[in-house]
């Protein structure tokens, strides 16, 4: 896409590509990370019984 003719973005690699061992040493930390700060909630099943009264009906 151009902007009066000139080219508006340019897009490149911020970062060459890594191999699969590091790929996945990366993911793995990622995933790691992501459990730890991970907090047990509400189950979703019960998550909007506020809603309701009750006899079942909106309140």
């Amino acid at each position: 896409m151009t902007r009066h003719g000139h080219a508006a973005v340019r897009l490149v690699p911020i970062k060459a590509p890594t191999d699969r061992k590091s790929r996945r040493t990366l993911l793995e930390a990622v995933r790691a990370s992501a459990a730890a700060k991970a907090a047990a909630g509400p189950s979703a099943a019960r998550s909007q019984d506020f809603l309701y009264g009750d006899d079942g009906l909106p309140e």
